[in-house]
């Protein structure tokens, strides 16, 4: 997918960066799942494909979680506000696909068990043109 793409672009906002801890010397920022040592606030990333009837074009659905515990409610609506205006229509490259394009379609902060646990939710579709296959693999590790 384009996860490392998405990674890097949000990484490299400075704003964004502020607004979540360190890990492994970046800003903490995730790919499916936070690793157990990490500490928070830190953002995961989730992409899932979608059904696509267009033989060359491929739907994702983009979800955006940032996590925090106990820290500050204004920064997690300030990063969640961040990552909104950074992403929605922004124009994506990856060697796998051709105008990665995001829109935003939904966010809010969700209900936790632990009344000190902050989660917001972001959700953006995607579309993606799709590289021929044997050019992307000819050209790249797979990634």
């Amino acid at each position: 997918m384009f996860e490392s793409s998405l990674i890097t672009f949000l990484a490299d906002d400075d704003q964004l960066a502020a607004l979540v801890e360190t890990y492994a010397g970046e800003p903490a920022i995730f790919s499916d799942e936070a690793p157990e040592d990490a500490e928070m606030p830190y953002i995961v990333v989730r992409i899932v494909p979608s059904a696509t009837d267009n033989i060359a074009v491929e739907s994702f659905a983009v979800f955006i979680d940032y996590y925090d515990n106990d820290k500050s409610r204004v920064d997690s609506r300030k990063a969640a506000a961040r990552i909104k205006l950074l992403l929605d229509r922004k124009k994506l490259t990856h060697a796998r696909y051709n105008n990665i394009r995001l829109f935003y379609f939904d966010g809010s902060p969700m209900e936790e068990g632990d009344p000190r646990q902050i989660r917001y939710n972001l959700q953006f579709m995607a579309r993606a043109g799709r590289q021929d296959f044997a050019d992307y693999v000819s050209t790249t590790s797979g990634d």
